[in-house]
C-alpha cells in the first residue's frame, strides 16, 4: 500500500488516517484548504491525495489535532474535551451534573427574571447544555462556590464563541449584572477582559437564575443517575468515554402536562412567542390574602414559596410560563428599551 506521503487514492488515504469514508468526505476539503493535504484532480473519477511536507515527521499528529479542533461537541462533552486539552481535567471532578433538555433550555431562555443571589444547591455544579444568546454560543456551564477572605462568592465558568466550536473560556461572578467577564489565555496563562457581548452574558445569568428558581418548583424532582461498573466497562470496551453520574430532572403535575404539550418550540411556524417571567409577591401587606392562604395551608399549588432569597424571607412565587400563541409563520418582535418601559417596534417585514 502506498504511503499518503506519496500520491494515494481516497481509500488508501482513509486507511492511512484511520478515518471512515463519511469523515473523509466531510473533512477532506478542510484538510486541503488548511494545507495538510495536496490534491490532484486531473482525473476527476479517480482523484489522488498526498500529505504536505513536514520535515519533523509530524504529519499525522498535526492532522489529528486539527480534526479534533474542528469537531463540534456539546455541553459536558465540550467542557471535558477543553479541560483535558488544557491539562485541567481535575476541575470537573466532584461536580454535580444536571442534564438540561433542549426543550427545557427553550423554556428557561424564554422566561424573564431578575439577577440576584440565590443559594446554590451544591458547591460545584455543571449544566450540561448548549445556549445561543444573540450572536454568541455558550457550551457547558460550571457554577462554583468559592471562599475568599472569609466571604463566599459564586462564580460562573463556561466556554464561548461566535460559532459552535466555542474555543474561548469565560469567568465571571454569577449574580452581578454587567460585571466584566475575564478570559484566560492558555499560552500566556494570564487573565484579561473577555471579548464578549456583556448583554449576552447578562442573559446567560438570567438563564441560570431561571434554572435555580425552576429547581424550587414543587412539581420538580431531582433523581441521581448512577452509572454501574458494568455500564462503564462496556463503554470502555467500545472505545467510548465513561459517562459520569448525573442529576436527572423529573417534572410532575400540571407542569408536566405543560412541558409534554409544548411542541414545535424549535421551529414555531406562523406564530409568536409570549415570554414567561417569575412573579414574586414581595409586598406582603398588598398580597395579604395570598399569604393568609399560605398560613392556613390552602394556597394553590400553582404558587410556591421561595425561602432561599433575601435573608430566608419566605416569598410566594408564581411562574408565568412562556408559550407559543397562534399558528402560522413565526413573527419576530423587536423591542426598544426606553428608560424603564419597553415599547414594541412594529415591523411586519421582519419575519422568518
Amino acid at each position: 500500500m502506498n504511503q499518503i506521503s506519496e500520491w494515494s487514492t481516497k481509500q488508501e488515504m482513509m486507511n492511512q488516517l484511520d478515518m471512515k469514508q463519511s469523515e473523509v468526505d466531510k473533512n477532506v476539503s478542510k484538510l486541503i484548504m488548511e494545507g495538510f493535504i495536496e490534491a490532484d484532480y486531473s482525473n476527476p473519477s479517480n482523484p489522488r491525495y498526498k500529505l504536505a511536507e513536514y520535515p519533523d515527521g509530524s504529519h499525522y499528529k498535526k492532522i489529528n489535532y486539527f480534526l479534533e479542533s474542528i469537531q463540534v461537541r456539546h455541553g459536558l462533552d465540550h467542557l471535558q474535551h477543553k479541560y483535558i486539552l488544557e491539562g485541567q481535567a481535575a476541575n470537573i471532578k466532584g461536580c454535580e451534573i444536571f442534564e438540561i433538555s433542549p426543550k427545557l433550555v427553550w423554556i428557561l431562555q424564554k422566561t424573564n427574571n431578575e439577577i440576584f443571589k440565590r443559594e446554590l444547591p451544591f458547591d460545584n455544579i455543571i449544566l450540561d447544555c448548549d445556549l445561543k444568546i444573540k450572536d454568541t454560543w455558550f457550551k457547558g456551564i460550571i457554577l462554583k462556590k468559592v471562599e475568599t477572605e472569609g466571604k463566599q462568592l459564586d462564580y460562573l465558568f463556561t466556554f464561548f464563541g461566535k460559532n459552535e466550536y466555542c474555543n474561548d473560556n469565560l469567568l465571571t461572578t454569577l449574580f452581578a449584572k454587567d460585571d466584566k467577564p475575564l478570559s484566560k489565555k492558555s499560552k500566556e496563562g494570564r487573565w484579561e477582559e473577555a471579548k464578549v457581548n456583556i448583554s449576552a452574558v447578562n442573559e446567560l445569568k438570567v438563564f441560570i437564575c431561571n434554572f435555580l428558581d425552576f429547581l424550587n418548583n414543587p412539581e420538580v424532582r431531582i433523581i441521581k443517575i448512577e452509572r454501574s461498573k458494568k455500564n462503564q466497562s462496556r463503554r470502555l470496551k467500545q472505545g467510548k468515554s465513561v459517562l459520569p453520574s448525573t442529576n436527572k430532572i423529573i417534572i410532575d403535575g400540571k407542569l408536566k402536562s405543560y412541558y409534554n404539550n409544548l411542541t414545535g418550540f424549535d421551529k414555531l411556524p406562523y406564530s409568536f412567542i409570549v415570554r414567561g417571567h417569575y412573579m414574586r409577591f414581595w409586598n406582603k401587606k398588598k398580597y395579604r390574602r395570598i399569604y393568609q392562604k399560605l398560613k392556613l395551608g390552602s394556597l394553590s399549588n400553582k404558587y410556591y414559596v421561595d425561602d432561599k432569597i433575601r435573608n430566608n424571607n419566605k416569598i410566594i412565587t408564581l411562574w408565568k410560563r412562556p408559550f407559543v400563541k397562534g399558528s402560522g409563520m413565526l413573527v419576530k418582535k423587536k423591542y426598544e428599551l426606553k428608560k424603564t418601559k419597553i415599547r414594541r417596534i412594529k415591523n411586519d417585514s421582519n419575519r422568518f
